[in-house]
């Protein structure tokens, strides 16, 4: 028993003519082979190409790409280290310099209440 086929014409425009010739040259199916299999796909296709997107290959790039990424954040992070570390450095040295001044300023007020005590000619002639 032969199968009677049907035809169905659609317009297309010049551009669309030759974006689906080549698509069809790409999958090595005629034009009417390829208009059919994107018409009765089930969408296998797409599913298809999703797989794909994840193969080994793929997934090795993303792992290259992210050992990249971490190694710059480490230097990153290391460099802000240091960076923080020589700042407390300097913090702390300050803080060191100004308890010396505090003390010292503390000596001198001590010093000079002693002297204000004293009467005017015990302070004149440094008894």
């Amino acid at each position: 028993m032969v199968t009677k086929e049907k035809q169905i014409n659609i317009r297309v425009s010049e551009k669309e003519l030759l974006e689906l010739e080549k698509r069809a040259k790409d999958k090595e199916l005629k034009r009417s082979d390829y208009i059919r299999s994107l018409l009765f796909n089930d969408d296998t296709e797409s599913i298809t190409k999703g797989i794909q997107m994840y193969t080994v290959e793929n997934l090795e790039k993303d792992k290259v790409y992210l050992k990249e990424r971490l190694v710059e954040t480490q230097k990153n992070f290391e460099g802000l280290l240091i960076e923080f570390k020589e700042v407390q450095k300097k913090a702390n040295s300050l803080t060191q310099d100004l308890n010396l001044e505090k003390e010292n300023n503390t000596q001198l007020m001590i010093e000079l209440n002693t002297e204000k005590n004293k009467g005017f000619f015990a302070r004149l002639f440094k008894k």
